[in-house]
């Protein structure tokens, strides 16, 4: 049961949200379904939270915040700790790699066999709930926009509360044939009150999909373990620490930790911590 602030006449509220600053970067939200208070380090933290909070509680679908089917996996025991390095919190990793964002590296995954397809979760660095989740298209026959697309949840909360290294899910319950792209898609703050918020701010690996076109994630194989990874920064360039480690995953053909040989990875670029 919430307690409200005292003289809060929730009669008058003539939206299905409010925000209001209760001191310095503290925030209180009202929803028909919640109420929450949080406290922001910084100004940039607390526009971004209210600039999300209103927008879309029209789309939702409640979901447990870890899927039934998400089993663990042993995964390289430095993988964590390389990928941290290779991309540590509140850095420009942009200007440290800019072959991943504006070189011609490979950026997708595209299956050169039939095969199956996990995604492991590495780490995460994000100040609120994202959602991870999938899409498919053929290798040639890419969709005109992100509303084309059927979308497929794999981490309904992007959160280490719920989420350690090594937990891994199967992309769909058949193998994926040859030809097949896998994109990867952030809903930004989209996991609260138990449940997915379809509307809000969502970043594609097809960045021709995002606002601005801007490129929100890295792809690259990490040296010393193989592993094929992905990160995702979860703000637009314009406010972005341009970490890319919001969330860090691994995606595989196996989950064995053995070398993939179902990816094109001709054109992805190897990093070493």
């Amino acid at each position: 049961m919430s307690i409200l602030p005292q003289g809060l006449n929730t009669n008058s509220i003539q939206k299905n949200c409010l925000i209001f600053m209760l001191n310095h970067y503290t925030v209180a939200k009202l929803t028909a379904n919640c109420y929450e208070v949080r406290q922001y380090p910084s100004l940039a933290m607390f526009v971004l939270f209210v600039s999300f909070a209103c927008e879309d509680d029209d789309v939702y679908r409640k979901t447990p915040p870890v899927a039934g089917d998400m089993f663990n996996i042993e995964i390289c025991p430095t993988l964590v700790t390389n990928a941290l390095a290779l991309f540590p919190e509140a850095r420009n990793n942009e200007e440290r790699h800019t072959q991943l964002v504006t070189g011609t590296s490979q950026q997708r995954i595209v299956l050169t066999k039939e095969t199956d397809v996990y995604v492991s979760f590495v780490t995460e660095a994000a100040a609120i709930g994202n959602v991870l989740g999938y899409y498919i298209y053929d290798d040639g026959n890419v969709p005109g926009d992100a509303g084309k697309i059927d979308k497929q949840l794999i981490f309904p909360n992007v959160d280490a509360t719920y989420l350690k290294p090594g937990d891994t899910r199967k992309l769909g319950k058949e193998k994926l044939k040859a030809g097949t792209v896998i994109g990867f898609f952030l809903i930004v703050g989209g996991y609260r009150n138990d449940g997915v918020y379809f509307q809000r701010p969502t970043y594609y690996t097809n960045s021709e999909w995002n606002k601005e076109k801007s490129k929100q994630h890295v792809l690259y194989r990490e040296q010393e373990c193989g592993a094929v990874v992905v990160g995702f920064e979860d703000r637009l360039s314009v406010e972005a620490d341009k970490d890319y480690n919001d969330i860090v995953f691994m995606v595989s053909d196996n989950i064995e930790s053995a070398e993939n040989t179902s990816f094109d990875l001709q054109e992805v670029v190897t990093l070493a911590k």
